[in-house]
């Protein structure tokens, strides 16, 4: 939830009308104290979450005192006071102040939920606390949004309308008087993005909120055969195979608004010339990359100290779903950098990496082969055709023969063949470039930092042949932290392995892993495989082959649940809650008969303000996932399966899956055709709760549902969370449009509609309203 005090506009004033003084003169730099409140039901003000900061606080309650959720706030400094004045008066005070908080200890503390009343013990207590300023203990939600052009919705109308009564839904909807609890709901939605800000929240995000029920539409708009760019050329994009750096660039302009910037400049400086056209073009790619980032990262910090605080931010959700503990200001000083980053010229990194190269390349076989020069010594082995240090460093030209490039020491190399080894004895800063021809080869790297991983700068790995392996840990295959990485692989069966946000994943730039053929293995642990963080793209795209994609272990259940592991991958958008909202985390594969494995919250989904899309075209496909899986959206965010054919088989366990939705999130998966078979347990084949909306859809075949749990098969659960403030219901949807005979394990008839839940009249936020199952 968020904190009301980063929303108001002009707290000083908010304070002066409440409590009828003049209002204080705004001073230059706002007070924090790092707690939340909201006013319930009943007149109470009652304090929901802390944050690191001058209360340590660690999610339900405060490190530094005896004040938990839902403890009831009864005064600041002697007055009485609810939230928004309470948010308003901490805001309006300067740091170094010390305030007095007066609260009342709750029976029941370290709910879950907000209650809609709160019984107190009747004990007053007293803390006396010291503010600290806002902008060190903040990240940036509820700063204003900078990407404001609207996302750009297919043309036609969509799959879905809740309230239009010519469309399968709307229909529904209005033949079962759900229109007016539809429109409360959606009303939730989009009362909740109006008053969520955040420098980097994406207009696709933002689009998920403002049409929920239109999330087919969302992923048809992220289908990479058929993306638009914002500023079209023809009207269309690149093609991904014919022109894969060129698509990648789109997909950079469509989904993080950053479309390049234009400029007429020389490198100087270079006063040797290489002898070959090929590592002049190389010379000429990382020159003007080191502008282009220099454009864009500007006079921030680009040392390896900055590099591993970096890392040990992305180490962060291993532990825990929030910023806490004794380094939390180092982690809120690398969102923050964000905020200084001139986003549009890192698209610019990707416009030179053109591999037509000069004719001259069809000669490089016949140049005489030599040793590499004494100041590479232990970093380039094997012969090689050329070696020249730039400015910015080494360029080779590779031989023929195997050879090993330590890309710590080198930061271009092109490679004409053999089986050929790169590795890495150090972080790599900057650019870095590969480019190779031939040969069944081997990518590694550090712990930090694996084979195409970027970190304030570019990487681009392309391999023309082979059957190669790339295996690192953090930031691996695509992989980039205020950076931009591309790793394209154009032919052979190839293994993919790293831990943590690898194979298509970004915070702050964007993570591509492009696989053009081939039947491929990709084995991940954590936010892995299409992860997207705040203002990050992650994309991993498999063009064609039978491909296997892991991400089951070993990182334990979020939940201690025996023998189950948290994964975060397989197109997952991800955002770092009460901080910074999160990005795009795309997994397409377009060919095949695949097999997706992971474990909680994977395989189509995202967790706050992001979105995650996983989408097979064609092929008869397997997915195995647990609790959050398949289509889910959670905490404020939006997430898509979608299969567009072949005879596929879902399997999930545990909770919330095959379209489902929690805490005003939305949830679609969506089957175009075949003959299907769903397996889940509770909370799930469009099942959602606290105030979401979930969706199984299934467009054709005869198909098999079985569900072992409640909240399944087009119902609801419960809305406690914010039923008391919205009194909107939640809504679950199972569409199956097939035409042919299908089974259900619950009471679901074929040819028929059937509506689902029911009011709780003692307690209507434990209700199971509403849901629909249509069969036509």
């Amino acid at each position: 939830m968020l904190n009301p005090s980063r929303l108001l506009p002009n707290p000083a004033l908010c304070l002066a009308v409440f409590l009828g003084v003049e209002p204080p003169s705004e001073p230059a730099k706002q007070g924090y104290l790092g707690a939340n409140v909201v006013d319930n039901g009943s007149g109470q003000t009652v304090f929901t979450w802390f944050f690191p900061g001058p209360l340590n606080g660690a999610s339900l309650r405060s490190g530094a005192f005896d004040l938990q959720r839902p403890d009831v706030l009864i005064a600041v400094d002697g007055r009485p006071m609810n939230a928004a004045a309470f948010n308003a008066y901490i805001a309006s005070r300067a740091p170094g102040t010390t305030v007095t908080i007066e609260y009342e200890p709750a029976t029941t503390r370290g709910t879950a939920n907000i209650p809609a009343s709160v019984e107190t013990t009747g004990e007053r207590r007293t803390i006396a606390v010291t503010l600290e300023d806002k902008d060190e203990w903040t990240g940036t939600i509820g700063r204003p949004n900078t990407l404001t052009d609207p996302w750009r919705w297919p043309a036609g109308p969509p799959l879905l309308d809740p309230f239009d009564q010519a469309n399968v839904l709307g229909e529904q909807v209005a033949a079962h008087g759900l229109r007016e609890d539809v429109e409360r709901l959606t009303g939730v939605f989009q009362q909740w993005i109006d008053k969520t800000t955040d420098t980097h929240m994406l207009p696709v995000v933002r689009a998920g909120f403002e049409r929920p029920f239109q999330l087919a539409e969302i992923q048809q708009g992220l289908d990479v055969r058929r993306l638009i760019p914002r500023t079209t050329r023809a009207g269309a994009t690149a093609s991904l195979t014919a022109d894969p750096v060129q698509f990648s660039r789109d997909l950079l302009e469509v989904l993080l608004g950053m479309e390049g910037v234009g400029g007429s400049f020389g490198l100087g400086g270079e006063f040797a010339r290489p002898t070959t056209a090929v590592a002049a073009h190389l010379r000429g790619i990382v020159g003007f990359s080191r502008v282009w980032l220099d454009m864009a990262l500007g006079k921030s910090e680009r040392t390896e100290a900055a590099a591993l605080q970096c890392i040990e931010f992305l180490r962060v959700p291993r532990g825990t779903f929030y910023i806490g503990g004794e380094h939390s200001k180092q982690h809120i000083e690398v969102i923050r950098r964000s905020v200084e980053v001139n986003w549009k010229p890192l698209a610019n990194l990707l416009s030179g990496l053109t591999t037509r190269f000069p004719a001259e390349v069809v000669a490089l076989r016949e140049r005489p082969l030599v040793d590499p020069p004494a100041a590479l010594a232990g970093a380039v082995e094997g012969t090689i055709i050329e070696a020249f240090e730039s400015r910015d460093g080494w360029i080779i030209v590779g031989g023929p023969g195997p050879n090993r490039y330590d890309m710590a020491k080198v930061v271009a190399v092109y490679d004409i063949g053999g089986d050929d080894v790169y590795h890495a004895t150090g972080l790599r800063l900057g650019t870095r470039l590969i480019i190779d021809l031939e040969g069944n080869d081997t990518y590694t790297g550090t712990p930090e930092q694996g084979p195409g991983g970027a970190i304030f700068g570019l990487s681009f790995i392309d391999d023309r042949a082979g059957n190669d392996r790339y295996e690192g840990q953090m930031l691996s295959c695509g992989a980039a932290i205020y950076g931009v990485s591309l790793l394209l692989d154009r032919a052979g069966d190839d293994t993919y392995i790293g831990t943590d946000w690898s194979m298509g994943a970004a915070v702050y730039g964007a993570g591509m892993l492009i696989d053009l053929k081939g039947n491929d293995t990709y084995k991940g642990e954590f936010l892995c495989q299409g992860v997207g963080g705040p203002r990050g793209l992650g994309a991993l795209i498999d063009v064609e082959g039978d491909d296997d994609y892991q991400a089951n272990g070993p990182q334990p259940s979020m939940y201690g649940t025996p023998n189950v592991y948290a994964s975060f991958s397989q197109g997952v958008g991800f955002g770092y809650r009460n901080y910074a909202a999160g990005g795009v985390g795309m997994l397409s594969d377009l060919a095949g008969n695949d097999r997706y494995e992971s474990g909680e919250f994977s395989q189509g989904g995202a967790y706050y303000f992001a979105l995650g899309v996983l989408h097979d075209a064609a092929g008869d496909d397997v997915y195995v996932g647990n609790r959050y899986g398949q289509g889910f959206g959670v905490h404020q965010a939006h997430g898509i399966l979608a299969d567009d054919g072949g005879d596929d088989t879902y399997t999930s366990m545990t909770a919330a899956s095959q379209g489902a939705a929690w805490d005003i999130g939305a949830g679609l998966l969506i089957d175009r055709g075949g003959n299907d078979s769903y397996t889940c347990d509770g909370l799930g084949q469009g099942g959602a709760s606290m105030q979401g909306i979930a969706m199984l859809v299934d467009l054709g075949g005869e198909d098999r549902y079985e569900a072992r749990g409640g909240a399944t098969q087009g119902e609801s659960g419960g809305d406690s969370y914010h039923y008391a403030t919205t009194k909107a219901f939640s809504f679950s949807l199972l569409l199956d449009l097939g035409a042919a005979v299908d089974f259900y394990s619950r009471n679901r008839a074929n040819d028929a509609v059937t509506k689902t839940g029911a009011i709780n009249e003692q307690q209507p936020e434990n209700s199971s309203a509403w849901g629909l199952v249509i069969d036509r």
